[in-house]
């Protein structure tokens, strides 16, 4: 199967547009507009476009307001079957660059491995709703379950190769952007009561973008010169995967939401997911045990040789382990970037670092502490790990 090449550089002019900002505090009306407009006939027909649509807020969206619409007859498996109208609550080019997203999220769409692109308008973007219900933190631990999440992963990879070019920027570049924002001197969160617990709980947010920079070098010093670069989601909590609706015996799962997607190594992306498999729900004795992620790198690697040399290739022991110390590595990674980009994003949306919906009756602020003081528990363990010779 032929790929098209450098689709990062992919002018989005054949992205449908329309020249409309939805209001966020009274989003309904616009909502309306947008799926009227990319979807005018929905499967009634024109005589039947002013027909009644059902529109439901979804929850769990932290920087999105989330809508799922359709006619008010209409079959949710159909050719025009339900679209997701997906509202960005911030702008905030330091943290999403959203023309990337879409980029990657119309790439793989051509792949079959994200919803049908409608199109997109000033604040947001409309695309195919993907039926089924997020993964929670129990299903996630689940072993065939995460098999599944595996070869999905690998999946994702493979086929998204060719959107890595020399020039993209990497997850350390972003983070580095995310910590000169919120280590500038007149940086401050737009809630003040936020801004208080930030400055109270890091006074000195230099010396962290200073162990970040250590922690970033140490990452790319113990990968090979062959080890794959991919598109990296960056954000594989559970409820980012939807186990679909399907009569499948075996689970399908599709991948949604790649705002912080990027470039970066197999290990992060395998490292990150580890160390956001808690979801919200901070806690060492959900944390993935050994073997857990041992057996997940291995159907991994397996599924990965397979997507990218047509064929099974024996995965061997030592080969499993060192993915497992780079991963392990790269996990520290994500406490910087969720510490960084979290703060960055409450510094432009106080509905952000307030929302508790979303986080099971805590902040996004709160989240951040949490996560930050369970990595200054662990962090020694973390970097106690040997590479095996290669």
């Amino acid at each position: 199967m032929a790929l098209s090449p450098l689709p990062f550089q992919d002018p989005l002019g054949d992205v449908p547009f329309l020249n409309l900002r939805v209001e966020l505090n009274n989003p309904i009306d616009g909502v309306a507009a947008v799926f009227r407009h990319f979807l005018p006939n929905g499967v009634a027909g024109d005589e039947e476009r002013d027909v009644k649509l059902n529109i439901v807020e979804l929850s769990g969206g932290l920087i999105n307001r989330l809508f799922r619409v359709s006619h008010h007859h209409q079959s949710t498996d159909g050719p025009y079957a339900a679209a997701l109208v997906r509202l960005h609550k911030t702008e905030l080019p330091e943290v999403f660059d959203r023309d990337r997203e879409l980029r990657i999220i119309r790439f793989l769409a051509s792949h079959g491995l994200f919803g049908q692109i409608y199109g997109r308008f000033e604040n947001g973007i409309c695309y195919r709703y993907q039926n089924g219900e997020p993964l929670t933190v129990d299903q996630v631990a689940q072993p065939d379950i995460a098999i599944v999440i595996a070869r999905t992963l690998a999946h994702v990879h493979a086929v998204s190769r060719p959107l890595v070019v020399s020039e993209a920027e990497r997850t350390g570049d972003c983070i580095r952007r995310w910590f000169n924002l919120i280590c500038s001197p007149d940086f401050k969160c737009l809630d003040p009561f936020a801004n208080q617990r930030v400055k109270e709980a890091f006074p000195n947010l230099n010396s962290i973008r200073e162990e970040f920079e250590v922690v970033w070098s140490e990452c790319q010093a113990m990968m090979p010169a062959d080890h794959p670069l991919v598109v990296c989601h960056n954000d594989l909590i559970p409820a980012n995967m939807i186990l679909s609706d399907s009569s499948s015996s075996e689970p399908d799962i599709r991948i949604i939401d790649y705002e912080f997607a990027g470039i970066g190594h197999q290990a992060q992306e395998i490292g990150y997911f580890m160390s956001e498999f808690v979801g919200m729900d901070i806690g060492e004795d959900r944390y993935p045990d050994l073997q857990f992620q041992l057996n997940f790198i291995t159907e991994y690697l397996k599924s990965w040789y397979s997507f990218t040399q047509k064929g099974e290739r024996a995965v061997n022991d030592d080969e499993v382990w060192n993915m497992y110390v780079r991963a392990t590595k790269y996990s520290q990674l994500r406490h910087f970037a969720c510490l960084a980009g979290t703060i960055a994003i409450a510094s432009r949306d106080a509905s952000y670092s307030n929302n508790v919906e979303s986080l099971g009756g805590h902040d996004a602020i709160w989240y951040v502490l949490q996560n930050w003081s369970w990595y200054q528990r662990k962090k020694e363990q973390l970097q106690r790990l040997d590479l095996k010779p290669e």
